[in-house]
């Protein structure tokens, strides 16, 4: 199959920090011999897109494209790749230090892609990576879930939250977590959680011993970056882990101080593996092989994105002010690059979505829907109690 590649592409470009970002016309990336050049139907919006927007802490040099999660067609292949064709359907995760998927062509490291599911849209897939790959590198490498433990995960109707309910409950724990919205306490419903309760209404610390009866979690992957620490510390069981998206607690802090005095292990979960190495054999393992594993898990129906509104290149700018600003989204933004080809807009499944009224969507795209209620002011529990020696089914 033959892809008419152009000389030139349409891309938002950052020309510095902190200046608008502008639609621009560039040349279409060359690629190396261990890359494929991507034909992008999709990307999503994550923090790490506005943080370089607005500090750039890779210093990457400009002009830049933003832009980490991608899905769409492989366009060319370079001379040392195996395994793919043109035209295959594919989705990733690029290197943070590479012109990124906010434009219409991708050049990419070949480690760094899966196979795209045929039953999920490039929306769908577009929306995973990150995410996934975080949750995964905390809950798997990090901090080593394991089946019939209780973990507590902070945030469930975020991006990283709502993948990390699922994958904790794929891999056979005991989710509890916490929400302070009515859609995004649906959301943690729905992603699978067994015990459900609204952070703003209760204290955390005391829901988490009520779900545990008194023993605390066995692990806490706190996704918040440091805003909730120092309560989300409370909620460790005495030797267990407490591990932390990005940077953990200061050693001055009252969070610190509160798990060292139950001794509790602290650990940081190290985005770099997947998201800045330049090691092959790191790419493959904690990238490649990941989103493969993702897919298995999306076939086998443990796992689904969750889209709470879809934008094209115009609403990039706003979506990366708003998050800049503090909103907190219900699972992620995806931004469609170009229609959907025909092969995948007929058998769509397995996505979760926020309600119409958030979603904001070029006319082109097909919507699907997903049950999330409103509820009013959520801050019940599920029934379960997680008694620490008792696993049984809900």
């Amino acid at each position: 199959m033959a892809i008419d590649v152009t000389r030139s592409m349409q891309a938002l470009v950052m020309n510095d920090v902190k200046v608008p970002l502008v639609m621009s016309s560039v040349s279409v990336p060359d690629i190396q011999p261990d890359e494929v050049l991507i034909e992008v139907y999709t990307s999503s919006i994550n923090p790490a897109d506005w943080k370089v927007w607005q500090e750039n802490f890779f210093n990457v040099s400009m002009p830049w494209i933003l832009g980490c999660d991608f899905s769409g067609r492989i366009a060319k292949i370079g001379d040392k790749v195996i395994g793919w064709n043109i035209g295959d359907e594919v989705f990733g995760h690029n290197s943070l230090y590479q012109r990124g998927s906010f434009a219409e062509f991708l050049a990419v490291q070949a480690d760094r892609i899966a196979w795209k599911p045929k039953n999920l849209s490039h929306n769908g897939a577009a929306a995973m990576p990150v995410v996934f790959l975080s949750a995964h590198e905390g809950l798997f490498y990090v901090g080593q879930l394991k089946e019939n433990q209780t973990v507590y995960i902070p945030g469930g109707g975020g991006g990283v939250g709502h993948m990390a309910v699922q994958l904790a409950k794929a891999m056979g724990a005991k989710v509890i977590t916490s929400a302070s919205t009515p859609e995004s306490l649906e959301l943690c419903r729905q992603a699978g959680a067994d015990f459900v309760f609204d952070y703003s209404l209760n204290e955390p610390s005391e829901q988490v011993k009520l779900a545990t009866v008194g023993h605390g979690a066995d692990l806490v992957f706190d996704t918040t970056y440091g805003a909730g620490f120092e309560q989300s510390a409370l909620c460790v069981a005495e030797g267990g882990k407490f591990v932390s998206l990005g940077s953990g607690p200061s050693w001055r802090s009252n969070a610190y101080k509160a798990l060292k005095d139950r001794k509790v292990e602290i650990l940081e979960c190290d985005l770099s593996h997947f998201s800045q190495s330049s090691s092959r054999s790191s790419v493959k393992e904690h990238c490649g092989d990941a989103l493969r594993k993702l897919v298995t898990l999306y076939e086998q129906g443990k796992i689904k994105p969750c889209i709470s509104k879809v934008v094209d290149f115009t609403g990039i700018p706003f979506e990366l002010e708003a998050m800049k600003n503090g909103r907190h989204n219900v699972g992620k933004i995806a931004v469609q690059i170009r229609p959907e080809p025909s092969s995948t807009t007929g058998n769509i499944t397995g996505i979760m979505k926020t309600p119409m009224s958030n979603i904001s969507t070029p006319s082109s795209m097909p919507i699907e829907h997903f049950n999330i209620r409103h509820e009013g002011n959520i801050h019940a529990q599920t029934q379960t109690l997680l008694h620490p020696h008792c696993h049984g089914d809900k």
